[in-house]
């Protein structure tokens, strides 16, 4: 059986964006708390992960933003493309 890699969890709220990795077994190690987008490139750029899902109260236009942001530290070695899935909810 093949292990994927696991999900990058993102919840935007009005001064920081936090992230952290989860599995099917639940929540991984501690992620992290970014203070911009460009902050959260850097963190995630060693970052191995297959989807995202995104928690928002940002506005539609930094949502579209943080969507773009994530294209250039988006994980090759997983074998996906973009535009890959993205829920915000």
């Amino acid at each position: 059986m093949r292990t994927l890699a696991p999900w990058l969890l993102l919840d935007v709220g009005n001064t920081a964006i936090k992230w952290r990795l989860a599995d099917e077994h639940g929540l991984l190690e501690p992620g992290g708390i970014a203070a911009d987008l460009k902050v959260l490139q850097e963190e995630l750029r060693d970052v191995t992960w297959q989807r995202v899902a995104v928690s928002s109260v940002a506005t539609d236009e930094f949502d579209a933003s943080l969507c773009a942001s994530l294209k250039p530290c988006m994980p090759r070695r997983c074998g996906l493309r973009w535009p890959m899935p993205v829920a915000v909810i």
